[in-house]
């Protein structure tokens, strides 16, 4: 299934939009770049080994080896790299701005960037390969959108032979998805790959408990007979 966008409303979606033109900004420079981009990713990537190694700590400098952390995001292997990315931020980004208002938002986008960075690093210590891309902290804003909006729909496209309109609820196609990272995750112990699918499932992870920690708590309120829910850090009642 291909997302074609959520049910549930994205607002303005300020932060999203302008993220994902940076994105798309970065991925056109990278085109009209040399066909070799090893240099680009060598220096804004994120390298696990020269990440944990000290001489390198010592040669870099702090500020040599913080960068990488967050640059890392915003570069990607590959124009069709960058273009899924963005559909799925600007698919599930929106929404999920719109709930965290977008200070939180924007906090969160860093925090994820660099928990799936470090969930890298862990899981390829020694590696010299540079990660690259923002799948990871993308995967963690779906985490959040899975807390925000337990009963969500997304409407998306079943790619058959004779392609057809889908209305699954978010749970299902972030389920069918997180399988498919689990799955690849564990295959890449023994098939070559060049996907960091441990920092696609760090960043999801990380998004479902931010989504528990952060995200505004509705609190109930009596008016005469009637019972509903009314968010206490939003001026007007959110229906899903």
């Amino acid at each position: 299934m291909i997302p074609i966008r959520s049910e549930s409303g994205s607002g303005s979606a300020v932060i999203t939009w302008a993220f994902a033109g940076i994105l798309a900004i970065i991925a056109v420079i990278q085109v009209s770049l040399p066909a070799d981009s090893m240099d680009l990713f060598r220096s804004y990537g994120l390298v696990p080994a020269r990440f944990t190694s000290y001489e390198s700590w010592e040669l870099l400098g702090a500020s040599g080896q913080l960068i990488p952390l967050f640059s890392y995001a915003c570069i990607h292997d590959g124009l069709t790299h960058a273009l899924l990315n963005i559909w799925f931020l600007l698919v599930f980004g929106g929404p999920v701005e719109k709930r965290l208002g977008r200070f939180r938002y924007g906090l969160s986008i860093l925090v994820l960037t660099l928990a799936a960075g470090l969930v890298d690093v862990g899981a390829r210590t020694a590696s010299l390969i540079p990660l690259v891309g923002a799948s990871g902290l993308v995967a963690g804003v779906m985490g959040i959108y899975l807390i925000a909006y337990p009963r969500g729909r997304i409407l998306a496209i079943v790619p058959l032979a004779i392609p057809f309109l889908y209305r699954p609820p978010a749970a299902v196609f972030i389920g069918a998805w997180l399988g498919l990272q689990l799955l690849l995750a564990y295959g890449s112990s023994t098939l070559d790959h060049t996907v960091a699918w441990w920092s696609h499932l760090g960043g999801f992870g990380l998004g479902l408990i931010l989504g528990r920690l952060i995200l505004p708590r509705p609190t109930k309120s009596i008016h005469g007979t009637e019972e509903r829910l009314v968010d206490t850090s939003m001026t007007q009642v959110t229906h899903e």
